[in-house]
Parts: structure tokens; C-alpha cells; sequence
């Protein structure tokens, strides 16, 4: 088995646990932070706090929309005579739908950061620094995983 396919498996696994892990209230890891990790007070927090809910949401809404289609193409491969042409349309439209969504909240943010004062800006960036370095040390974990099993 190749690189690419056993890190290809282990993101199809990672992405396994997070759908069967959607009905169960918990911290997760990948979440946004929340106001109170950026040290976000007042008006800030509850922007924040909102951009942090709708974010959350449309997480939920892509891994439901990803299950189902998943669903959909197990059917529709099943079938004798399978509308693949229809498929990828209908799914790079719900892709685009999405990452329209993704980026308007981007947007958002972007600009709440910039309307924050610089020694927030400073909290709010050495918090996202450390969760940058923790997925660089998952990165290099997962393709140490992928080197050992070659």
C-alpha cells in the first residue's frame, strides 16, 4: 500500500469518527475556539460567539450533506444503469453552496479580527499559532503512520 492510500484511509477514518461522533454533545478538538480562549470580552465575545455557532453549524450541515451523499452514491453505484453525470453535478453544487457559506463567514471573521484592539489581535493570533503547531505535529504524526506501514 502506497502513501497516498494509507493516508488516504486514515482520513477516511478520522472522517468516520466525526460523523459517528455528531449526536454526542463534547469538546471537540477541531471546534472553533471559544471567546473566552481568545480572551474576547462584550461585543467581541458575542460576535464571536455567534460567528463560532454558525461555523459549528455548517460543519454539522457538510458532514450531513457528505453522509448522504455517500448514501446516495452506494445507491446509485449499486443500480444497472447509474446517472454518474447527475451526481457530480448535483455534488459540485452542494460543494460550491457550501464553500460560499465557508467564505462569507470567513469574511466575518476576518473582520471582526480586524475591528478588534491590537493586544486582543496579538491573544487571538497566539491562539490560532498553537493550534496550527498541534496540526503540523498531527500532520507529521499521520505521515509517520503512513512511512512506518510502507
Amino acid at each position: 500500500m502506497n502513501r497516498i492510500h494509507v493516508l488516504f484511509a486514515a482520513s477516511l477514518f478520522v472522517a468516520a469518527a466525526a460523523f459517528a461522533g455528531t449526536t454526542v454533545q463534547r469538546a471537540r478538538a477541531f471546534d472553533p475556539p471559544t471567546s473566552e480562549q481568545f480572551g474576547l470580552s462584550g461585543d467581541y465575545a458575542t460576535r464571536w460567539n455567534a460567528l463560532r455557532e454558525q461555523t459549528i453549524a455548517l460543519r454539522e450541515t457538510a458532514r450531513s450533506s457528505t453522509q448522504q451523499r455517500l448514501d446516495m452514491l452506494h445507491q446509485l453505484l449499486s443500480s444497472n444503469a447509474p446517472d454518474l453525470d447527475s451526481f457530480s453535478r448535483d455534488a459540485q453544487q452542494q460543494a460550491d453552496n457550501l464553500l460560499i457559506q465557508a467564505r462569507a463567514l470567513k469574511a466575518q471573521k476576518l473582520a471582526l479580527y480586524d475591528s478588534l484592539p491590537a493586544a486582543q489581535q496579538a491573544q487571538v493570533r497566539a491562539m490560532l499559532l498553537n493550534r496550527v503547531e498541534r496540526l503540523q505535529h498531527l500532520r507529521a504524526a499521520l505521515a509517520e503512520l503512513a512511512d512506518a506501514s510502507m
